[in-house]
């Protein structure tokens, strides 16, 4: 019955791939150039980041409700999951149907930064009336994509974009499409040794968690082939897959602490921590890592 249901999912988002046409325009559009990704890793709490210039930037997620992220105004900016703009939401752990909490967060950081373009599932394309102008689509179509016993992955945003385990993969996948030849990555803390946890806007303090896991790591060198990875850390953090570097070193720069209440506005974290209560994020470290 689930195969059956989800054929006709396919099959009904399969009518809508017209809304895919409009990503042609970006194919190869920055060939050769470097850009910033922001993921939204804890590390981000200790970076000035008045130091790094404002240039071609790929943010995620909660990323625009950073008041220093806003200022750098970036030019591409993904949200990755499916079905996570409407209304209400399912909420897994009590087994019922919640507000959406990140949906409403998602589309008030989208109206207020036109000059952005945005890059959401087509999953979404019904929670809009009309699709403002700033946002395009991807979407999977299929993810069967296997050479010598290994899955290929496809970044083609008007046909197959298949890089969707994570916000990192997403972002990874568009700065390929765009024609990015190499990337710098800031706030990307599950690539780091050791691995930093928490998030910018989170409530706690950062702490080191358990290293992250081989298949994460392996995920991510695959979706980054052809694209030349830096990866930026605080001091004493490295990756283990990629060429890395300190964030002071690199932008000759100090490392500067911050609270998240210097760099989230209260009303944007009052609503965080709503959701948080929700259980639609996490806000404070969960209780098995105390």
């Amino acid at each position: 019955m689930k195969r059956y249901l989800l054929r006709l999912v396919v099959l009904f988002w399969s009518l809508h791939y017209k809304l895919l046409e409009k990503n042609k325009k970006y194919k190869n559009l920055h060939k050769g150039k470097t850009c910033f990704i922001f993921g939204n890793g804890a590390s981000l709490k200790y970076y000035d980041f008045s130091k790094i210039p404002i240039d071609y930037s790929i943010a995620t997620t909660f990323g625009l409700l950073d008041i220093r992220m806003k200022k750098l105004k970036p030019k591409y900016y993904i949200i990755p999951d499916q079905y996570n703009f409407y209304s209400v939401v399912r909420n897994k752990r009590r087994k019922g149907i919640s507000i959406n909490i990140i949906g409403r967060i998602f589309k008030e950081i989208i109206k207020a930064n036109p000059q952005t373009t945005f890059f959401i599932s087509l999953t979404n394309a019904y929670s809009y009336f009309a699709t403002p102008n700033n946002v395009n689509y991807f979407y999977t179509r299929y993810r069967s994509d296997i050479k010598n016993n290994e899955f290929i992955f496809s970044n083609d945003l008007c046909k197959n974009f298949n890089c969707t385990e994570g916000s990192l993969d997403v972002m990874i996948g568009v700065a390929k499409y765009l024609g990015f030849s190499k990337a710098v990555l800031l706030g990307c803390d599950y690539l780091g040794s050791p691995k930093l946890e928490g998030h910018f806007y989170s409530d706690e303090e950062p702490w080191f968690g358990d290293p992250v896991y081989d298949d994460y790591l392996k995920r991510i060198k695959k979706v980054s082939e052809d694209i030349d990875i830096l990866a930026i850390f605080p001091k004493g953090i490295k990756s283990t897959i990629f060429n890395s570097n300190s964030f002071d070193e690199y932008f000759d720069a100090n490392e500067k602490k911050f609270v998240n209440e210097e760099i989230v506005n209260s009303k944007d974290l009052n609503l965080l921590r709503k959701a948080g209560i929700n259980e639609q994020l996490w806000m404070r470290k969960p209780d098995d890592e105390k």
